[in-house]
């Protein structure tokens, strides 16, 4: 029952990945593609940023380690539209310096450490996309 809400709640919805791993992006996109949304996937903060400009995201999920520009700079560009912070997930792992967790603390973005069930992942973009998701 919780994946055909899941399934509902994510069908044709656009979901912006940006983590430096291409087979991660890979894998995620896969995810959210059974599930019925449109996902766009970028490898780099530059690319994201170009493509955050081009789009309207219902949900964005953001990994913090980038090169070149990490996570928090690009959390600090989306800082001025309110709306994408609002349906912006962070996705740490293990090596992300305490910098980069206040900023996304202090602009109330979830979070979603590093690995992570692909459940735990579905509820987190259905809660972006409704709205019902508050910071980890």
């Amino acid at each position: 029952m919780v994946a055909n809400t899941q399934h509902a709640i994510l069908a044709d919805r656009r979901i912006l990945i940006v983590d430096d791993s291409p087979e991660l992006t890979a894998l995620l996109a896969d995810v959210f593609l059974f599930a019925g949304a449109r996902p766009t996937q970028v490898n780099n903060g530059p690319d994201a940023i170009t493509k955050l400009l081009d789009g309207d995201y219902d949900a964005i999920l953001l990994d913090m380690s980038l090169a070149p520009s990490d996570g928090r700079r690009i959390l600090e560009f989306m800082s001025f539209r309110p709306d994408w912070i609002h349906r912006t997930a962070v996705l740490t792992g293990g090596i992300c310096n305490a910098d980069v967790l206040r900023t996304a603390d202090e602009l109330g973005v979830s979070r979603l450490d590093k690995p992570f069930l692909i459940s735990d992942l579905l509820a987190l973009a259905c809660g972006l996309v409704t709205g019902e998701t508050t910071a980890a």
